[in-house]
């Protein structure tokens, strides 16, 4: 008993001091650049001081977008079902509703893009010239691996043109 409860210690402790790889092998996300650049902060030889900058930006971005996210959650109906469509035609002002909800999600969808943006050019600028190379060498890298292995990358859908989850369907 006493064997098997410290071998699975042992294992537990192994698990827990080997380094996650899986993460490191995704690509950048636009909505969070921060977190890719601090992941690979042994690759890019960051000091202290850059990586402390760098999770300030990542803080800021976090703080600007939350409102925006729980304004995208606030436009979705509470009765949120899978869309089917309508057996009777809609009305004018259900119509208008429809297209003043998309307009609303595609506004907060830009000022995410853009919080996002903003928040990747002020981390690469935390970056010198050399590192900065290096990023856009570790995110080619990644981009090539994802189209070798037939994986998505971020902000790509998978599967057949015109399947639940293939390119083609719209994200809303």
């Amino acid at each position: 008993m006493r064997i098997a409860l410290a071998i699975a210690c042992f294992a537990a402790l192994a698990q827990a001091q080997t380094r996650d790889t899986s993460a490191m092998k995704q690509p950048m996300d636009p909505e969070n650049p921060t977190a890719f650049i601090i992941l690979h902060r042994s690759d890019l030889k960051l000091a202290d001081s850059q990586v402390t900058q760098l999770q300030n930006i990542g803080a800021q971005l976090t703080m600007r977008t939350r409102p925006i996210k729980d304004s995208l959650d606030a436009l979705r109906p509470s009765n949120a079902r899978p869309a089917s469509l309508p057996t009777t035609p809609m009305t004018a002002e259900q119509r208008d509703s429809l297209f003043a909800t998309r307009r609303a999600n595609a506004r907060l969808l830009g000022e995410i893009h853009d919080a996002g943006k903003s928040a990747r050019d002020q981390a690469v600028a935390v970056l010198n010239a050399d590192q900065q190379k290096k990023l856009q060498s570790l995110q080619d890298q990644l981009a090539f691996e994802a189209r070798m292995s037939h994986q998505p990358l971020i902000n790509q859908r998978g599967g057949p043109p015109g399947s639940a989850s293939g390119a083609g369907t719209r994200p809303y």
